[in-house]
């Protein structure tokens, strides 16, 4: 069952993500495309750069991982970066409207400010439940 989904910045590609620790991308006219295999838990949320480059995942074994993307090929099946970034499942995720920055929200109830190579930054909120970013990714909101 799909847990997460996200449409590419295009509106070409629709990656999902969910129980069978897998993400799919599929063409928006429902044809799949390729299948990324690489983890040990259900992945939680998924995220297109806005600027069409990589798509950011993150799931329940703590990590974060980055895939490379182009909308031409889709989503490298290999991820280029993986990193523990909480103490426990890692829920939700959004990108800042200019691709440079991403954060992170999980069950250790905090908000995680990294930049787009996968660098800490800063730890932004305690007592995070969820959050939440506009459609074109200018805002975020943190409960």
């Amino acid at each position: 069952m799909a847990q997460c989904i996200a449409f590419s910045p295009e509106s070409q590609f629709i990656a999902s993500g969910g129980d069978l620790n897998q993400i799919k991308i599929w063409h928006r006219n429902g044809s799949l495309l390729t299948t990324l295999a690489e983890n040990d838990a259900i992945f939680t949320d998924v995220a297109f750069s806005p600027d069409g480059q990589l798509l950011a995942s993150c799931s329940g074994d703590s990590t974060i991982k980055l895939w490379k993307y182009n909308s031409k090929d889709g989503v490298e099946r290999q991820s280029t970066q993986t990193f523990v970034a909480d103490n426990g499942v890692v829920s939700h995720m959004a990108w800042s409207s200019d691709s440079m920055f991403f954060a992170s929200s999980g069950m250790d109830t905090t908000v995680k400010l990294w930049s787009r190579e996968g660098q800490w930054i800063t730890t932004l909120l305690d007592r995070v439940w969820f959050c939440l970013a506009s459609g074109d990714r200018t805002n975020m909101g943190v409960f």
